[in-house]
């Protein structure tokens, strides 16, 4: 009469209630209706009692939070994973201020795991107190106007004192507002060393530039000169805003300009020295 619970649970569990006397209750799916049903059966005088309700909806829907559940685990495994392989310390903050996830990078500068960082703030992971105050104060200003900050700090941990760069971004909920802070700080101490000896190297250049005979300048590619040292601007009579651009040109002889761009771009084509003998004028306007 159901040829429908041949072979399958249905039959299984039926000729349980029946034959071993047991109450027994299971879900299972009914492929001629397509359905799913919750069904109990019993022992009766002259068989089983069978009750069951139509639960499909409900199974769907369980089905469906299932794989949602699998895909958020799945995407929070893919997020941890490159959040955790890169030099940058990635964090979120709730509307308190507290940690809501670090990964492990800035877990181990603090040498703590998420359990002893999760609903902690800057004071409870001992920041010094003024730093401290510092960072909070952003999260919260971050909140009441919804914009982003970026700064940087020192920071001493176990390999000693460093700098970092850091911004804080707000997190916006389906409603529109901010419902999180998201960060990441990265360790820019030997860029910074770079940048510093970089500067007093440029610095020592301009100084030794200054003092030579010679006319000196710097230009980009194109030909825009971006730098002249002090020589220059006695020899020509200009002075630093008339030489902006392309203001060199006007100390040069209108007739020779042509030829000098060309060899320039030549030079810079075939990354030969640019070599060339051509007049300018001086601060009597005139050229020798």
């Amino acid at each position: 009469m159901y040829p429908g619970t041949a072979g399958n649970e249905f039959e299984r569990e039926y000729r349980r209630a029946a034959t071993e006397r047991v109450t027994v209750s299971f879900t299972s799916y009914y492929p001629l209706h397509d359905r799913w049903y919750e069904a109990n059966a019993y022992p009766a005088a002259d068989g089983i009692s069978v009750y069951f309700r139509d639960v499909t909806e409900r199974k769907r829907a369980e089905d469906e939070l299932a794989r949602l559940t699998q895909a958020d685990e799945q995407q929070r495994r893919v997020y941890e994973t490159a959040l955790s392989n890169t030099v940058d310390f990635n964090y979120v903050f709730d509307l308190d201020g507290r940690f809501l996830y670090a990964n492990q990078g800035l877990l181990t500068l603090w040498g703590r795991n998420l359990d002893e960082a999760v609903g902690k703030n800057f004071f409870d992971l001992d920041y010094p107190p003024d730093l401290a105050a510092r960072l909070q104060g952003q999260i919260r200003k971050v909140i009441a106007t919804e914009q982003p900050i970026r700064d940087d700090t020192p920071f001493t941990a176990g390999g000693g004192e460093r700098l970092y760069e850091y911004i804080f971004v707000p997190v916006f909920g389906a409603g529109g507002a901010v419902e999180a802070v998201a960060g990441s700080t990265r360790d820019i101490t030997d860029r910074n060393r770079a940048e510093v000896a970089l500067k007093a190297s440029e610095e020592k250049f301009r100084l030794l530039a200054n003092t030579i005979s010679h006319l000196a300048w710097m230009a980009r590619p194109d030909g825009h000169i971006f730098w002249y040292n002090r020589r220059w601007y006695d020899y020509t009579g200009t002075t630093p805003e008339q030489m902006e651009g392309w203001g060199w040109q006007s100390v040069h002889n209108p007739v020779e300009l042509p030829t000098v761009m060309e060899g320039w771009r030549a030079s810079i084509a075939s990354g030969e020295p640019f070599d060339m003998v051509f007049p300018l004028k001086g601060a009597d306007g005139l050229c020798p």
